[in-house]
C-alpha cells in the first residue's frame, strides 16, 4: 500500500486517499406518524413524504431504518397486530415508503418514548464526484472540502467493552456524546452466540455476559485540528476533516428477512447498528389467555459474516381476553441493514 498514511486518536491507522474511504454523513431523517406534536398520516400500501436532503442530487444516499415495525392494540378488544414498513425507497424530492398494515389503536409498551414517532429512517450519504477547484484532490474522499459541520461524519469511540447479560445491566453511550451530535452506534460481540439490542430506555443490552465490540461516529460537533497532521477547511474555514478523527468509511448494505436473516458478501466481521427496532408478541398459557411482549435483538453466526434475530428479553405480560388473543402476529418482513467492517477501527 501506498498513499496518505493517518493515525488517528481513535480507531486503527489507514490511507487517507484509499477508495473506500468517502467521508459519511448524516443528511436528515424522516420521522413517520406522530413526532412533535405533529401527526404526519400513514396509509396501507405506498406513502410519500419530503425527505428535505440539502441538494440531494450531489450525494450518494444509504437509507438506514431506525424503526421498521410497531405492534397495535386495539381498544375494547383483545386484537394485537404489527404494522411494518416492508419498502422505501428515495424519488426526487420525496421518501417513499409501504406500509403493510395501517396502524390503529394504541401503540403497545415498546419501552419508547410516546411521542416518539412511528417509523424512522436516517439517511447518510457521501457527495457523488470531487468537484472542488482548489486543494489536493484526494482519491476516494470526493468533496471532502465542501461538507459542513452537521453533514460529515467522524468516530468519536471505539472501545471494547463489557457488558453484563440482562435487561437492566445495559452499557450506555459516554456523557459527553449527545443527541445534538446525531451519535449512530455499531456493535459486534466477541461471543458469536450473543443476541443484542439498543434502545433509550435500557442501553445496549446483550443475552449474555461478553464483551462487545463499540464504535460511534457523530456529526454536528467541533473537529479538534492535531499538533501534527492534516486538516482541511471548507470555504467558511469551518474544519471538515481532521487527522486527529476517522471517517466513518463505506460499508455494505444488505437484505435482512425476519425468517433467514442477512449475510454480507464483502464484510468479514461485520459490526451492526443495535437498534432496537422491534417488539414481538406471543400467546402463551394453554388457554391462549396471556400474551406477552418481548424485545427482538440481533445477534451473529458462528460463521462470522451472518446475521440473525431472536428474543432477547421480557417486557411485560397481559391478560389475552376470555377466548383467547387474536390478531396478526408480526414481522413478515424483510429490510436492509448497514454494516461496517469491524478491521477498520480495530487492530485485529
Amino acid at each position: 500500500m501506498y498513499g496518505v498514511y493517518v493515525k488517528p486518536d481513535i480507531g486503527n491507522e489507514y490511507y487517507l486517499d484509499a477508495d473506500d474511504n468517502q467521508v459519511m454523513g448524516y443528511l436528515g431523517s424522516a420521522k413517520i406518524g406522530w413526532y412533535n406534536n405533529h401527526f404526519y398520516p400513514i396509509n396501507e400500501g405506498w406513502n410519500t413524504m419530503k425527505h428535505n436532503i440539502p441538494e440531494y442530487g450531489k450525494y450518494n444516499i444509504i437509507i438506514i431504518p431506525r424503526v421498521v415495525s410497531r405492534t397495535y392494540k386495539i381498544p375494547g378488544s383483545y386484537y394485537w397486530f404489527s404494522s411494518n414498513v416492508t419498502a422505501y425507497n428515495i424519488s426526487g424530492d420525496n421518501f417513499n415508503f409501504y406500509v403493510d398494515e395501517r396502524p390503529a389503536g394504541s401503540r403497545v409498551d415498546s419501552e419508547d418514548d410516546e411521542r416518539d414517532p412511528e417509523f424512522m429512517f436516517d439517511f447518510y450519504g457521501y457527495p457523488k464526484s470531487n468537484s472542488e477547484s482548489y486543494g489536493i484532490r484526494l482519491h476516494g474522499m470526493n468533496g471532502i472540502s465542501e461538507l459542513t459541520p452537521s453533514m460529515r461524519g467522524y468516530c468519536v469511540f471505539a472501545d471494547i467493552v463489557q457488558i453484563n447479560a440482562g435487561k437492566n445491566n445495559g452499557w450506555r453511550m459516554p456523557s459527553n456524546i449527545t443527541d445534538e451530535m446525531n451519535p449512530i452506534i455499531f456493535v459486534r460481540p466477541k461471543n458469536s452466540g450473543t443476541v443484542f439490542s439498543y434502545n433509550k430506555a435500557r442501553g445496549l443490552v446483550v443475552s449474555g455476559s461478553c464483551e462487545m465490540y463499540v464504535v460511534i461516529f457523530c456529526t454536528n460537533f467541533t473537529l479538534t485540528p492535531p499538533k501534527y497532521g492534516i486538516v482541511i477547511y471548507n470555504d467558511k474555514k469551518e474544519i471538515t476533516f481532521s487527522s486527529n478523527y476517522k471517517p466513518m468509511k463505506l460499508g455494505e448494505t444488505t437484505r435482512f428477512s425476519n425468517r433467514n436473516g442477512a449475510s454480507f458478501s464483502k464484510l468479514k466481521k461485520p459490526m451492526i447498528i443495535p437498534d432496537a427496532q422491534f417488539v414481538n408478541w406471543r400467546i402463551q398459557g394453554s388457554n391462549r389467555d396471556d400474551v406477552i411482549y418481548m424485545r427482538t435483538g440481533f445477534g451473529f453466526r458462528n460463521d462470522g459474516n451472518n446475521v440473525y434475530w431472536d428474543d432477547i428479553y421480557s417486557i411485560r405480560s397481559e391478560y389475552g381476553g376470555p377466548w383467547g388473543a387474536d390478531g396478526g402476529n408480526a414481522f413478515k418482513i424483510e429490510f436492509d441493514i448497514y454494516g461496517i467492517e469491524l478491521s477498520d477501527y480495530f487492530n485485529i
